[in-house]
């Protein structure tokens, strides 16, 4: 495991995330599609149509790529589909109540302990909820608990205060390094284009996250990308391999304008 940034410069990182919020402009009004590509509006895209996905971001400072932080070491997460885990019907999924949500393999199971969040065969979305003592034990350690999420507003799960998850867009970081919120231009992602599998991808991306989620193995200078699918994640190993160090700045105002009023 890479070692944790030292402790000048986290405290010097932490001071200046407390100051974006003043420091940064709001240039453009901005959502997403499903698929995690952002809609400038008031903008053309490709077809000439304002409100476009791809359409180009607001002009100004294009190139706002923020101020350097550090190098940080990646993983990859995602969704986990049960049609994916085959086998025997044996494994029950409890809620933090302990009453049983479904019964899966026992692959399945395991591959959900370790991403968090998991597709059921009929179509329900499930998410990581608490620890209990009911839960089967994890490989990582630890047994979980999961709840049911409307699959309306958690397609992809949930993040670490009740917020959806978005492919391609949403991290989990160490709290203590980068707080929820924080956003984060990651320059090895910044002109990627991103291959199109399980719905998502078909764009370029401008190498703006945020963080969105937490987990028991981020901590320090760790961050985890949710990729949303296991194939997307494949794809992103040729932008980014797992265990590789990224390069990380804060304050980018092109993130600015990604993340506006999401």
């Amino acid at each position: 495991m890479k070692q944790a940034l030292d402790t000048a410069r986290r405290r010097a990182g932490l001071d200046r995330i407390l100051l974006a919020g003043a420091l940064l402009s709001l240039v453009a009004c901005v959502s997403f599609t499903r698929d995690g590509r952002p809609i400038y509006y008031g903008n053309s895209g490709p077809s000439g149509n304002p409100g476009e996905p791809g359409a180009s971001p607001a002009q100004g400072d294009d190139e706002g790529t923020g101020y350097p932080y550090g190098r940080l070491w990646i993983t990859y997460y995602w969704l986990v589909e049960q049609r994916d885990y085959p086998g025997d019907l044996d494994t029950v999924l409890f809620d933090k109540a302990c009453r049983p949500l479904a019964t899966t393999s026992a692959a399945f199971s395991d591959e959900l302990c370790i991403e968090g969040s998991g597709r059921l065969d009929d179509g329900r979305v499930v998410n990581y909820a608490a620890t209990c003592a009911c839960g089967r034990p994890c490989p990582n350690g630890g047994r979980v608990c999961y709840e049911e999420v409307e699959p309306e507003h958690f397609p992809w799960g949930k993040g670490s205060r009740s917020n959806p998850l978005v492919p391609l867009r949403s991290i989990a970081t160490d709290p203590g390094l980068l707080p929820f919120g924080t956003q984060v231009y990651i320059k090895e992602f910044d002109g990627a284009v991103i291959p199109s599998h399980d719905g998502l991808g078909g764009f370029v991306h401008d190498g703006c996250f945020r963080a969105d989620d937490v987990g028991t193995a981020i901590e320090g200078a760790h961050i985890d990308i949710f990729a949303g699918s296991e194939s997307v994640w494949q794809a992103l190993e040729a932008v980014a391999k797992t265990h590789g160090d990224v390069t990380i700045s804060l304050e980018a105002a092109r993130c600015t304008r990604t993340f506006q009023g999401r």
